[in-house]
C-alpha cells in the first residue's frame, strides 16, 4: 500500500473514531436546546456544550494530518467523515435510549 494512502486511511480512521463518541455526547446535550427558552442560561450552556463537542476533535486530527504529511486536499473528506460520525454516535444514543 501506498504510504500516501495509508496515511491518509489512518487520518480518517482518528477522525471516525474520534468524533463517534463525541456525537454520542452531543446527542444527550442537544434535547436541551429545545426543551429549554431560547437564550436562556441553560439553553446557552446547552449549546456550548454542543459546540464543544463538535469540535473538540479538531486539534488531534490537525496534529496527526501535519504529522503524517497528509495534504490540505483531503480535508473536506475528514470533515465528512467527523459529521457522519457524529451522526452516528447520535443515532446510537437515540437507540440505547430507546430500548
Amino acid at each position: 500500500m501506498d504510504p500516501g494512502l495509508r496515511n491518509v486511511l489512518l487520518v480518517a480512521g482518528i477522525s471516525f473514531l474520534s468524533n463517534l463518541p463525541l456525537g454520542w455526547l452531543r446527542g444527550g446535550v442537544r434535547p436541551g436546546l429545545r426543551k429549554f427558552p431560547k437564550r436562556s442560561r441553560e439553553w446557552w450552556k446547552a449549546f456550548g456544550m454542543t459546540m464543544l463537542f463538535i469540535h473538540l476533535s479538531i486539534p488531534l486530527v490537525v496534529f496527526f494530518r501535519r504529522h503524517w504529511g497528509v495534504g490540505g486536499w483531503w480535508i473536506p473528506l475528514f470533515i465528512g467523515i467527523a459529521l457522519v460520525a457524529q451522526a452516528v454516535g447520535e443515532r446510537v444514543r437515540r437507540r440505547a435510549e430507546a430500548t
